[in-house]
């Protein structure tokens, strides 16, 4: 294996092994990261936040035990043995890409490889709880971890303790384990375990008491999978195209980095609106003088105030990170066309308006040569599109108002007729203040806030619920204004005249000048909450019920979740294709919804510079605080369509009404 791409370089040498090869690299400082991919051109091994060591892409073994390779000083592995999921044997890395593809505990593919090595690691089965705690050293956006400690269970042969990859019954995917005698011919099979002496581990097999015990493997087939279908379902809810295969959950998933040309320039940006260009990545990076994000500590701002109103419904957000694990990249040739940033899978919307392959065809004319552009974790976080805050008031007739934050250099196109659409009844005001970019490409921007509103004002009008006031009818209703709410002295009436105020034929009305808080008028219902108090819920009340929804495409989604914290999720997304896919997708939109109402959030300050700059401050939830999700596929002959946006919303929702319908998300910043 010979260096590739190293300029310049001169002095000691670092003599090492990668994958059984003997290689010998200059010890100029370089990370192990930066070596295998940079210099010995070894893919598989990703970044995805380099150098904050916090996101577990590049998880390697030196000396047969997990490293993260970004914060690795690749002298430190002077004269030691360094594996890559390409190194593993054959058959183990067989084993545990089909397990992960028999889960569907791998959809962009990008973190799996990490993923991969560090639980094979374990030498034996481990149980659920050390699996959890292993992967408190990695991230993933896709997935939402249950599948990921399944895959590890059937990797290891185990059956039992803990749920294994899915097979469908007539209704329901995900309540009962494969059988180990299960026939399917047309499914990738799990090879046999080889013997523990051929995986090159230190240590014996331990429980989560720390007691030796015996390692049984046992062969476990895959359910029966039409992968041309599966893949087909994964571009349907990825929205962009996206493959399913063994190949992918080893991180051959055709990311731009990836199959950039060896000789190409690397560019990144300056942070002064324009791009360095070297012959490595590490010497652009030096050039641009890129520094390490941090986390901090500063509190989180709500941009937004809620309006003043009568509102049964308060709901304010800040920033969010759309929170891809892959940062953006893109490569060109003279004259060529820039590759796609959205590889496989996309981020759900959020590269759609990604600079790198205008960038990298740009500068690739200019120079003459290839170029390949490559966006830091810092670069994205700083420049890259979130999803918009907002501050929203809902009167018990669904009317109401909803003000979305529009920042510079923002596109919200779109954005409030797709929240009519799932909210007809609400005016949608935008107002322009400081902060990072905001998009309305971000996964169902627009659509699932309108959703989440009306569904969460669907469960409290449920009669079992007791959260609703009702209104007297000695109120006074405003000319026009929508039955059972009536119009405060000074409450415009666009408030209460909604659907659409006159000439606002877009549904966007701009915001009015501040006004006093509104007050009910005399005799009128001390029930209705004041302004800024959110809701008194009764216990558990509307949490009780179902959250529902239903897309523009005509998927459906119904989520609760029980008091334990389990989540259930039915839903019907046409025809299914893929159980696994379809199921996988569910479980990593659950995630994501919960995530972003207990804990996502960006810190912005006054001024709308981000400081939340390290993958860990985006609050995506850890496997150890993912709680199980249940899902239930009804079968249809109906043309398929994509679910996971009716997941998300649906999800959220049922967790707002968890939480009493606390005014302000996330509920729960400060357990991160």
């Amino acid at each position: 294996m010979v260096p590739r791409n190293v300029v310049g370089s001169t002095g000691a040498l670092v003599a090492f092994d990668v994958n059984g090869a003997s290689v010998s690299v200059p010890d100029d400082g370089s990370t192990l990261l930066q070596v295998l991919r940079e210099q010995l051109g070894i893919r598989s091994v990703k970044d995805g936040c380099s150098p904050q060591g916090q996101c577990g892409c590049c998880t390697v073994w030196v000396d047969g035990r997990p490293r993260v390779a970004c914060v690795t000083a690749v002298r430190r592995v002077a004269g030691r043995r360094v594996t890559t999921v390409d190194g593993l044997p054959a058959e183990v890395r067989e084993r545990w890409a089909a397990a992960f593809l028999a889960a569907g505990a791998s959809q962009c593919g990008f973190c799996t490889p990490g993923i991969v090595m560090r639980l094979a690691a374990f030498d034996g089965w481990p149980g659920p709880d050390s699996v959890r705690r292993a992967l408190a050293a990695h991230l993933c956006r896709c997935t939402g971890w249950q599948s990921v400690i399944e895959a590890a269970a059937a990797a290891y042969g185990v059956v039992g303790e803990t749920a294994g990859p899915h097979v469908p019954d007539e209704r329901t995917v995900g309540d009962r384990a494969v059988p180990d005698d299960r026939a399917v011919p047309d499914g990738p099979a799990l090879p046999d375990l080889p013997a523990l002496d051929d995986r090159a581990h230190d240590r014996g097999a331990r429980d989560d008491q720390g007691k030796d015990r015996p390692h049984r493997p046992r062969r476990q087939a895959a359910p029966r999978r039409d992968l041309a279908l599966a893949s087909r379902r994964a571009t349907l809810e990825a929205g962009t195209a996206q493959r399913v295969g063994m190949d992918v959950v080893l991180g051959g998933g055709g990311f731009a980095d990836d199959t950039a040309p060896a000789d190409a320039l690397v560019a990144v940006p300056d942070g002064r609106g324009d791009w360095v260009v070297a012959e490595t990545l590490a010497e652009a990076r030096r050039q641009a003088g890129a520094v390490p994000g941090r986390r901090t500590t500063r509190p989180l701002r709500h941009p937004l105030p809620v309006p003043n109103g009568p509102w049964v419904v308060r709901w304010k957000t800040t920033f969010v990170e759309p929170a891809f694990l892959e940062p953006d990249a893109s490569w060109c040739v003279p004259g060529g066309e820039p590759a796609s940033p959205l590889a496989n899978g996309g981020a759900f919307g959020g590269k759609v308006h990604s600079p790198a392959p205008a960038a990298a065809r740009l500068l690739a004319e200019r120079t003459g040569r290839p170029v390949r552009v490559v966006l830091s974790r810092e670069d994205v976080v700083r420049a890259g599109p979130k999803r918009p805050p907002l501050a929203a008031g809902v009167a018990t007739d669904g009317t109401g108002v909803v003000r979305v934050a529009r920042t510079p250099g923002s596109c919200l196109e779109g954005w409030a007729d797709a929240l009519r659409s799932a909210a007809p009844g609400l005016v949608v005001e935008v107002v322009d203040t400081t902060g990072p970019p905001v998009s309305s490409a971000i996964r169902g921007a627009g659509w699932v806030e309108g959703a989440v509103l009306s569904a969460a004002l669907a469960m409290l009008r449920d009669p079992a619920c007791s959260a609703v006031p009702s209104v007297p009818t000695s109120l006074v209703t405003a000319p026009g204004a929508s039955a059972g709410i009536a119009a405060p002295p000074d409450a415009p009436t666009s408030l209460l005249t909604a659907p659409r105020p006159p000439g606002a034929s877009t549904g966007i009305a701009p915001a009015p000048p501040a006004a006093a808080p509104t007050q009910a008028p005399p005799g009128g219902p001390t029930q209705l909450p004041a302004a800024g108090t959110g809701i008194a819920v009764a216990p558990g009340a509307a949490a009780r019920r179902a959250a529902e929804v239903t897309t523009p495409a005509g998927a459906r989604a119904a989520a609760r979740i029980d008091a334990d914290g389990a989540v259930t999720v039915t839903v019907w997304a046409g025809e299914v294709l893929d159980e696994v896919v379809l199921r996988s997708y569910c479980i990593g939109a659950a995630h994501q919804a919960l995530g972003w109402v207990w804990r996502e959030a960006l810190s912005v300050d006054d001024d709308g510079v981000v400081h939340d700059l390290t993958i860990r401050s985006f609050g995506v939830l850890p496997a150890r605080d993912m709680p199980p999700v249940a899902v239930v596929i009804e079968p249809s002959a109906a043309p398929p369509v994509p679910a996971g946006d009716a997941v998300l919303a649906a999800v959220a929702a049922a967790a707002w009404a968890r939480s009493g319908f606390a005014p302000a998300w996330p509920t729960a910043r400060g357990e991160r």
